[in-house]
């Protein structure tokens, strides 16, 4: 027999609440997209902790004049080329209680740079092009990542230096026991200690974070592998790190990405105009390029 407190954490009770707050707000958002003349779809495949292929939807539309963007599903797909998106996209829309008509009034499809989402022939946004105002945009920020990961592809020590910090993340991370001595090390040297940033191995812009805890951190990261170089990982990373070319090449990092990571903000921005980013742009390549020299 359940009590009134009891019955309320039930997980049957809590699912079926989460499903009518769900249905109440979604409510409330179709009734402003039905309303709105035009519609844009932003998109992202992404994977959930049991690795299920999911795909996350976002609208945009407007709203007594204003453009309103509003988380509107996470649904699992089990096509993942351009079709089955588009099929998964469409009955998810419609079984939302949208119509074709509603469907047809997509005039904005925004995405990342796969070929199954961009395709000219075979893309997602090909597929949907049944309305000729279609207008698909790649990511910017998306494509800035890109442009800074690309940006060093053809130089080893780029590489080797993303495969260390990668390293250096899991030597730690592995072992609580190194993890305990580098935080004493960091108490004793600087006062206080934080916690080893992971590097995305994804994106470079991603690896800010990391960059800049190294930095901070490099003498206790230093001694902590110094008192530990009797092990392979330990003595291998030390060696890496214990050049000056490593130093140099962590500050550099440190102040372009910093740059770049300034102006992938101003591109996330819910408003922004044309001039606005051509400045940004503009002052973005001319502190790189005085950076450089």
């Amino acid at each position: 027999m359940c009590t009134q407190n009891t019955y309320y954490k039930r997980p049957q009770v809590l699912m079926e609440m989460e499903h009518c707050i769900e249905q109440v707000v979604f409510e409330c958002m179709a009734e402003n997209i039905k309303n709105s003349a035009y519609i844009g779809v932003m998109l992202d495949e992404t994977c959930d902790i049991s690795v299920h292929k999911k795909l996350a939807i976002y609208l945009r539309y407007v709203v007594d004049g204003e453009a309103v963007v509003s988380f509107a599903g996470n649904e699992e797909i089990y096509d993942c080329t351009a079709s089955g998106i588009e099929e998964a996209l469409i009955n998810f829309l419609i079984t939302k209680g949208f119509s074709d008509k509603n469907v047809s009034q997509v005039f904005g499809l925004g995405t990342d740079g796969a070929s199954v989402m961009t395709g000219h022939i075979n893309g997602l946004g090909a597929k949907l092009s049944k309305n000729s105002m279609l207008t698909q945009v790649h990511c910017v920020a998306h494509r800035l990542n890109l442009a800074a990961s690309q940006a060093g592809k053809n130089i080893d020590y780029c590489k080797k230096f993303n495969e260390t910090i990668h390293a250096l993340y899991r030597y730690y991370s592995d072992s609580s026991v190194r993890y305990d001595r580098l935080r004493e090390l960091q108490q004793i040297l600087r006062g206080k200690s934080v916690q080893i940033t992971e590097p995305s191995s994804v994106h470079w812009l991603s690896v800010e974070a990391a960059v800049k805890m190294i930095f901070s951190n490099y003498a206790p990261v230093y001694q902590s592998l110094e008192s530990d170089k009797t092990t392979g990982k330990a003595d291998g990373l030390l060696r890496f790190i214990s050049n000056v070319k490593f130093l140099i090449f962590t500050a550099l990092l440190i102040n372009v990405l910093t740059v770049i990571g300034l102006l992938s903000l101003t591109f996330q921005k819910d408003s922004v105009n044309l001039s606005s980013i051509a400045h940004n742009v503009a002052v973005t390549k001319d502190t790189l390029t005085s950076n450089a020299t």
